[in-house]
């Protein structure tokens, strides 16, 4: 479905329910991603499946618990899809056409990323946020600490 997580994360009801005869389409995307985006940062915790031992490390710092390594290790392997998910983005047409249906799914997701980025640093895991040329974000480690991204 288009645009599925912002819509699963959003307040309907501020957005009537998406009723276009109430607001115009634009002003109903608009509360949409909003709401989505307050509702993301108000989790206590979210990972990122591309990101999928930092997601762990955040949720083991988040419930005060270790996993244990051998129990970890073939989890983390089979959940890493990153290099699946950049085949994905780095053919043009599809991810231009991906892109373009679920715009505010890019949208939030990119928000995403920098509340992950944000909160990883809070947790002294510091990596440094960085955009490729096909505007995909990748993490890659770094001892440089940055600036807040999330401005609200």
């Amino acid at each position: 479905a288009i645009n599925r997580q912002t819509l699963m994360l959003a307040d309907i009801d501020k957005a009537g329910c998406l009723n276009q005869t109430v607001m115009s389409t634009d002003e109903i995307d608009s509360i949409l991603l909003a709401t989505a985006k307050q509702n993301l940062k108000d989790m206590i915790y979210f990972g990122v499946t591309e990101y999928i031992t930092e997601s762990i490390l955040l949720l083991e710092h988040r419930l005060d618990i270790e996993f244990g390594s051998p129990l970890i290790q073939p989890l983390i392997k089979e959940l890493n899809i990153a290099d699946r998910i950049y085949q994905i983005w780095n053919n043009s047409n599809l991810y231009k056409k991906i892109s373009s249906l679920n715009y505010l799914d890019m949208q939030l997701y990119e928000y995403g990323l920098k509340l992950f980025d944000q909160r990883l640093r809070q947790i002294h895991i510091n990596i440094d946020f960085q955009k490729t040329d096909k505007d995909i974000f990748r993490f890659m480690y770094s001892a440089e600490t940055s600036n807040d991204f999330i401005s609200k």
